[in-house]
């Protein structure tokens, strides 16, 4: 009993291990619905106007993504040689129905992110450079 449950707690660190995680931080944001389209470049980003951390988001490849000022990770990762693509659906009682895509091109560390609010057919998306943790 003893050996088995070494070797299933061995399997799951092992797994957990092979995670990457990526910081990626915002330098352009757009949103747009039937009302209106706003947009923010890098050098808004820059003068600290807006906070990129809100803009940004933190990837891991066994837990999903997260919006990078926060810790709750969801959804599901896939990678290939060049790609890492996670999608993630929101749902809560204080949260609009959201479906989030971020993309990481691994060879630039850069990433786009596009998310889609059904509630108010509101799309936004962000692009950026992303760090390896």
């Amino acid at each position: 009993m003893n050996k088995l449950l070494t070797t299933i707690t061995l399997l799951c660190f092992s797994v957990a291990a092979n995670a990457d995680i990526y910081f990626c931080q915002a330098r352009h944001y757009a949103e747009a619905n039937q009302n209106f389209t706003m947009t923010v470049n890098k050098e808004e980003f820059d003068n600290e106007s807006r906070d990129p951390n809100i803009f940004g988001w933190k990837v891991d490849t066994e837990r999903g993504i997260s919006i990078a000022a926060l810790n709750d990770y969801g959804g599901s990762c896939e990678e290939d040689s060049e790609l890492i693509r996670c999608e993630r659906e929101m749902r809560g009682e204080y949260i609009d129905t959201r479906f989030t895509s971020v993309v990481i091109v691994k060879s630039k560390l850069q990433f786009v992110e596009a998310t889609i609010n059904v509630e108010t057919s509101t799309g936004g998306t962000t692009s950026g450079t992303c760090t390896k943790i």
